[in-house]
């Protein structure tokens, strides 16, 4: 599979939502967060909905303190954040639990999940608005919109 990274911030939700596909490392997750930090809809008071289902994180316990350090010195988080995260492998699910421990450090509340579903649930998501999500993730991971 190839690898890309993409995002769509959705204001009107609150909410940006980010998609990985192929083998990513932290270094690919660093830029994604760079590239919609810079962009002009973004507020650091949206939350996040991470999509890692369709890739393979390559990556080690470290990275994610790398990671942590990275968002500490480039996103100025004012307000608590809800990051839901969707994952498939037990690699992910490893590494996303260290980092849901180091949320509280950083003002996010993070959870992971297996389906997109009750992610979207956790985020407070009407039925119509995760409708609405889905597309959007549908329609980045296709390629045809903030591709990196």
């Amino acid at each position: 599979m190839e690898k890309y990274t993409s995002y769509k911030i959705l204001p009107e939700l609150n909410l940006i939502v980010c998609n990985y596909q192929g083998e990513i490392s932290i270094t690919d997750v660093m830029n994604l967060t760079l590239a919609f930090v810079k962009e002009e809809q973004f507020n650091p008071d949206f939350n996040v909905l991470i999509d890692f289902r369709h890739s393979s994180a390559i990556g080690f316990r470290l990275d994610i303190t790398d990671y942590v350090n990275f968002i500490k010195n480039n996103v100025a988080l004012k307000n608590k954040v809800q990051v839901g995260i969707t994952y498939s492998t037990p690699n992910q699910e490893f590494l996303l639990k260290i980092y849901r421990g180091f949320g509280k450090f950083m003002n996010l509340e993070i959870e992971n999940f297996k389906q997109i579903e009750p992610c979207l649930v956790w985020l407070h998501f009407s039925e119509s608005e995760a409708f609405f999500i889905m597309q959007v993730l549908d329609s980045i991971k296709s390629g045809s919109d903030n591709l990196i």
